[in-house]
């Protein structure tokens, strides 16, 4: 009697979310936001691939975001920048949602105001 191996399964591929693009996409970067300077070593600006934070994690934005538009989403709060229920499309460096609470937008004189032109 001969005794065959167990078939090998290959492991399943790990993807990583894929942002939803909005609907206004092809506008254009509207500005370039450098991140809050204020934020605790637990806090980060993440980038998600819904308006959310249940969404998929994307990336990590350091430095700065390309800003396409915003939308309201669920709200988001922070140590010392405050809180915002406004999310900005990011298409770099990673392409998804970021809480608009962490990039320094600087709307009317207020730090993280709903600045982009709505999506």
């Amino acid at each position: 009697m001969v005794v065959q191996p167990p078939e090998v399964v290959p492991p399943p591929e790990v993807v990583p979310p894929v942002a939803v693009a909005p609907p206004h996409y092809s506008r254009g970067v509207w500005m370039w936001a450098p991140v809050v300077s204020n934020l605790t070593a637990s806090e980060s600006a993440y980038v998600g691939n819904i308006p959310s934070n249940a969404g998929g994690y994307v990336g990590t934005v350091y430095g700065s975001a390309a800003i396409i538009c915003s939308v309201q989403g669920t709200t988001v709060s922070t140590t010392y920048a405050g809180s915002s229920s406004n999310w900005d499309y990011v298409t770099s460096p990673f392409a998804g949602w970021v809480p608009d609470v962490f990039l320094d937008t600087r709307s009317s004189g207020h730090l993280n105001g709903a600045v982009a032109p709505r999506c």
